[in-house]
């Protein structure tokens, strides 16, 4: 056998071995063979790892709960959920992903995107003065400067004989 076939054919033997023993703890419906499933769900999971990276993060979450649904038991599918989801500022459904990810396979490394999670929800949380001023938070001192004087411009009370009830 050629010695860069050899190489090749460990990682594939062992990552067959993975996805063999997480895909044959779910029931199987009858329309499909195990090879088609397998086919079918990993299709998936990499649709959704393409679409990551195009940065279309709803469709991207749409083939990851196809994946989830052929398969509830792969983690690596609630992994890129939560990864998804994080995108999506979407702090405890990633979360949960995540806890879930940890439960099915505990070495796939959800361990630390979980505190992450937790982290960005609690940051959240706090007023986001960049989004108020509607820029990116790598703008400028000249961005936010001009962001705030339009805002400024805009509920100046003077220009803006609005109630404070309408207003906000």
């Amino acid at each position: 056998m050629h010695s860069s076939l050899k190489i090749l054919r460990k990682p594939l033997n062992s990552t067959l071995r993975v996805l063999s023993k997480t895909l044959l703890t779910k029931t199987w419906s009858p329309r499909c063979t195990l090879t088609e499933q397998l086919v079918e769900n990993i299709q998936e999971i990499n649709n959704s790892l393409a679409k990551m990276k195009l940065k279309e993060f709803k469709d991207a979450l749409g083939d990851c709960n196809k994946a989830i649904e052929l398969n509830p038991n792969y983690a690596k599918a609630f992994l890129r959920r939560g990864e998804i989801r994080m995108e999506l500022g979407e702090y405890e459904e990633a979360k949960q992903d995540f806890n879930q990810a940890h439960q099915l396979d505990p070495n796939i490394g959800a361990r630390q995107r979980i505190k992450d999670a937790e982290r960005e929800a609690k940051k959240a949380a706090r007023k986001d003065y960049y989004k108020i001023l509607e820029i990116d938070k790598s703008a400028t001192d000249d961005q936010i400067k001009k962001a705030y004087k339009k805002l400024a411009l805009r509920w100046h009370p003077d220009k803006n004989q609005q109630d404070e009830e309408t207003r906000v």
